[in-house]
């Protein structure tokens, strides 16, 4: 059968060949259309390489994809993925406002050949071209289509700033470097300022902004106002400005629902949605977004209130919660912690213990598991938040005793996961320092702030010291 389908797929090919021949009198005519030389179809404005394809393969056009896609599903069970994109090359050119060509070749790209390459650095080169085959391509001649715009969304929520990627690390930080052009900070502040554009400074960014990335900075603050605070460098608020949909119905797309997209983002911006960088030293670490979560209060109480709530989306609010308000706690964002307590016996259902035995069982429970890195990050950069904040206090022997546990943690948990580039590892002790630093530093005003380095420079706790400037340690 596989042998039958591979000589049709040679006849078909060499059909396209043949209607390439005749394409170069239909170049001269296009070429002389008065439009620039493109080919309209529909709403879409195509080039000629693209619409002579399609005029001259006519009628058996639907034929020779049919056929293509049969020898792609055959070359899919081989594992010829390289194969596989040659031909959903000429797919696209053929069939260029199918959807799911789009998403099937954006697919290929960065999940089979991403993976035949040992290093997150040639990875990344094939992720990064399967984004922007959606982004620039794909939405190019399908513009404002849902099918295309959700996988686009899952692709920054799942590929490039997934728990399950083992490249993570590196994809989050080429992300944010590529997208510092366009963005000194990456905040609201920012936003709102390319939306002013009330400079030509800024109105040149905004434009370059949407020309290279095609996000919209009106667009962008109305997701960030509605979904946010987000930190715009990072993959999180992308997923949400792809995938968020106003109307329940467009997140289904044939078989699948995108539905889980806008939260999921939004609870991995809380774990890992602010940076902490220093560029002189090379400092680049992800933090906790804890301003997020007022945001996420909203979405799961108007899903609620719209009674669509379903069991499963009850489990991963809990699991929230569970893990959320001890780490709020810990950061001394207590109040915030107490909402999002309170907002839990309202859509969860009350667990008939007190918000701080709440807090403190479930913070217990959180240092005896043995928990996945998304979490193992935030467990110890509390350690550690309470080693700067005894420090600050004066109390040495308690710094000591909590920085001392968090580096002896940090170390068996790493040789538990060895090797540089798998799945667990989380990132270097000094990263987990600074961010953690950093949380300490933006509860100080300046006369606190500069006592503090007065005392981080005793020598009192040698293993709080930070090779980066403390002056350079703000969370964005």
């Amino acid at each position: 059968m596989n042998m039958k389908r591979s000589m049709l797929v040679k006849t078909l090919v060499i059909a396209v060949l043949c209607a390439a021949i005749y394409g170069n009198r239909l170049a001269y005519l296009t070429s002389n259309t008065g439009n620039g030389g493109t080919i309209s179809r529909g709403m879409v404005e195509m080039p000629p390489s693209l619409a002579l394809i399609t005029v001259a393969l006519g009628p058996i056009r639907g034929l020779v994809v049919d056929a293509l896609w049969w020898h792609v599903s055959d070359l899919q069970e081989e594992g010829e993925y390289f194969e596989i994109l040659s031909i959903t090359d000429w797919i696209t050119m053929m069939d260029p406002t199918d959807p799911f060509v789009w998403v099937y070749h954006a697919w290929n790209l960065s999940s089979n050949l991403a993976y035949e390459f040992p290093t997150p650095e040639t990875r990344w080169k094939w992720v990064e071209a399967g984004m922007k085959l959606l982004r620039d391509e794909g939405l190019k001649y399908n513009p404002g289509n849902k099918h295309i715009e959700s996988e686009l969304a899952w692709l920054f929520l799942d590929k490039i700033g997934g728990f399950s990627e083992p490249a993570k690390a590196y994809y989050v930080k080429q992300l944010a470097t590529d997208m510092g052009r366009y963005l000194k900070v990456g905040d609201r502040a920012e936003i709102e300022a390319l939306v002013a554009a009330k400079t030509p400074e800024l109105e040149k960014r905004a434009k370059e902004l949407t020309r290279r990335t095609k996000l919209k900075p009106s667009k962008m603050l109305a997701i960030d106002q509605r979904c946010g605070p987000f930190q715009w460098r990072l993959p999180q608020a992308q997923a949400v400005y792809w995938g968020f949909r106003d109307d329940e119905k467009d997140y289904q797309q044939g078989d699948l629902n995108y539905r889980s997209i806008v939260p999921g983002a939004m609870i991995q911006s809380f774990l890992f949605g602010r940076i902490v960088e220093d560029k002189k030293s090379g400092l680049f670490v992800t933090t906790n977004n804890l301003d997020i979560v007022d945001s996420i209060i909203v979405l799961y109480e108007q899903r609620i209130e719209h009674g669509d709530f379903p069991k499963r989306d009850r489990n991963v609010f809990d699991d929230f919660v569970r893990h959320a308000a001890p780490i709020l706690y810990v950061f001394d964002r207590k109040p915030l912690a107490l909402k999002l307590y309170k907002a839990r016996e309202k859509l969860v259902g009350g667990s008939n213990v007190a918000f701080d035995a709440f807090v403190i069982g479930n913070l217990s429970r959180m240092y005896r598991q043995k928990l996945a890195p998304r979490y193992k990050q935030s467990m110890l950069e509390m350690r550690l938040y309470n080693a700067y904040k005894a420090l600050g206090g004066e109390a040495y022997d308690k710094a000591n005793l909590n920085a001392t546990k968090a580096k002896t943690e940090w170390e068996k948990y790493q040789k538990a996961h060895s090797g540089a580039f798998t799945l667990y590892r989380l990132p270097p002790f000094d990263g987990l320092k600074a961010a953690a630093l950093a949380k300490y530093l933006s509860r100080l005003n300046d006369k606190q702030k500069k006592r503090f380095r007065g005392l981080l420079k005793s020598g009192r706790c040698k293993t709080l010291d930070v090779d980066a400037p403390l002056s350079s340690l703000v969370i964005q």
